[in-house]
């Protein structure tokens, strides 16, 4: 059995969302859980509150220029995790 470690230190960069208790149907609408991969998992989150029903972006930390590379960063991120 592998030896637990712990975790002292957790580096990154944040993204403000708004809420204190975030249900994860926010995060990850459950319509799109059904993937049989990865493949497409970093283009959903938050897929409700930064798109309207035509998918036209709407105000959203992921959708802010300051924010839309460590959005692609998570795309990516899922992508490369999906094809493994």
């Amino acid at each position: 059995m592998s030896e637990i470690v712990e975790i002292t230190k957790i580096a990154g960069t944040a993204v403000p969302i708004r809420g204190n208790d975030i249900d994860t149907d926010r995060i990850i609408p459950a319509r799109y859980l059904k993937e049989v991969t990865f493949a497409r998992m970093g283009e959903y989150p938050f897929f409700d509150e930064r798109f309207d029903a035509a998918k036209k972006k709407k105000d959203h930390p992921f959708n802010d220029p300051e924010y839309v590379a460590k959005a692609e960063h998570f795309e990516r991120l899922a992508r490369e995790r999906g094809s493994n």
